[in-house]
């Protein structure tokens, strides 16, 4: 909850992040979550953005972490992560082959401490996709 306070108020320090680089670094961070398990990374070339890079480092945290959560029930997870340069920005975007969620309930996803899967299946706080929001935002309107 503080991180997701923190980034509201937080100024952005912006500079070159490689988003390519720091995938790899929380790879190797993530490491030890993968023993015993079987986890099939497909990453294409990622970017250089300008933004902050401690509150992006936290989106992909966010997002490379719910996907290794997720997919922990699969025999191989398989976790993709690529980009498009689309005319004033990028968009990057993760993709898993874990539990899904029933769309109908989408708009919550974003929101802080909706849940949609039971607390004692998949342990979290519920504000992980809401700070990852928070962030994509701040970075837009800067």
């Amino acid at each position: 909850m503080l991180n997701l306070a923190r980034t509201a108020r937080q100024p952005l320090r912006l500079g070159l992040v490689d988003l390519g680089a720091l995938v790899e670094q929380l790879r190797q961070d993530f490491a030890p979550d993968e023993v015993n398990r079987s986890v099939q990374w497909d990453l294409a070339p990622l970017p250089i953005v300008t933004g902050d890079p401690d509150t992006l480092r936290q989106v992909v945290v966010n997002l490379l972490s719910n996907a290794l959560k997720y997919t922990r029930m699969r025999d191989v997870a398989v976790i993709e992560m690529w980009a498009k340069d689309r005319e004033e920005e990028w968009a990057v975007f993760v993709r898993d082959n874990g539990v899904g969620f029933d769309a109908r309930y989408q708009d919550k996803l974003l929101r802080v401490f909706q849940r949609l899967h039971c607390q004692d299946e998949f342990g979290g706080t519920g504000v992980g996709l809401a700070t990852t929001r928070r962030v994509v935002q701040r970075h837009r309107s800067r």
